[in-house]
C-alpha cells in the first residue's frame, strides 16, 4: 500500500478489519503516514528499504500514533547516529519488543544513545546488523542497564567490532548475541 492510499483510506480499512501490521510498497514521505490516527492501532510497522533519513526518524519518534507499536522494522534506511538518537529519545516508543535497525549507518554514538535509553528496556530483540559499530559501541551495549530482557541481539556484518567488544557482549548476553562470523 502506498502512504497516500493508507492516509486516504485508513478509516475504511480499520473499520473493515482488525489491522495489526502495516508495510508499504512505496513510500516517498513518512510524515503523511504518521499523521493518521488509525496508526495507533498497529502493533507492527515495517518500513524497510526506503532510504529514510534522520528527519524521518525524528518524525517517527515524535508521533504520538506510534505509542502501541511492539515491532518496528526499519532496516536498510539511512538513519545514522542522528536517527538513532531520535528513536532513543522518543517518549512514544515505550512498548517495543522487537526493533530492527540493521543497515542504517548507525555508529557508536547512536548505539550509545540507544543503549542508555529506557526505550530499549522492553526489547526482547534488537537488530543492528550491518552497522559500522566498533568495540566502543559493543561496550555501550554490554554495559546498558536497559537491555536486560534481550533474547536476541543481531550483530551480523558488524565487522569493525573487535575481540574486546565481542568478549564483552558474550560475557553479558551469552548466546543471545549473534555475529555472522
Amino acid at each position: 500500500m502506498t502512504a497516500a492510499a493508507f492516509r486516504r483510506n485508513a478509516a475504511a480499512i480499520f473499520a473493515a478489519a482488525p489491522i495489526q501490521s502495516a508495510s508499504f510498497m512505496r513510500l516517498r514521505a513518512l510524515a503523511p503516514v504518521l499523521e493518521v490516527p488509525e496508526l495507533s492501532r498497529i502493533k507492527r510497522l515495517i518500513l524497510d528499504g526506503f532510504g529514510l533519513g534522520p528527519a524521518d526518524a525524528r518524525a517517527l519518534a515524535s508521533s504520538s500514533y506510534v505509542c502501541n507499536l511492539t515491532e518496528l522494522h526499519l532496516s536498510d534506511n539511512r538513519f545514522g547516529d542522528a536517527g538513532a538518537r531520535a528513536l532513543g529519545n522518543s517518549t512514544h516508543l515505550t512498548r517495543l519488543d522487537n526493533l530492527d535497525l540493521g543497515q542504517n549507518r548507525i555508529g557508536d554514538d547512536g548505539v550509545g544513545v540507544l543503549a542508555a535509553s529506557p526505550v530499549v528496556s522492553s526489547l526482547s530483540h534488537l537488530g543492528l546488523a550491518g552497522n559500522p559499530l566498533t568495540d566502543s559501541g559493543a561496550l555501550a551495549l554490554a554495559s546498558s542497564p536497559h537491555l536486560g530482557r534481550l533474547d536476541g541481539l543481531t550483530l551480523w556484518k558488524c565487522r569493525k567490532i573487535g575481540q574486546r567488544g565481542k568478549q564483552a557482549l558474550k560475557a553479558r548476553f551469552g548466546d543471545v548475541v549473534s555475529f555472522e562470523d
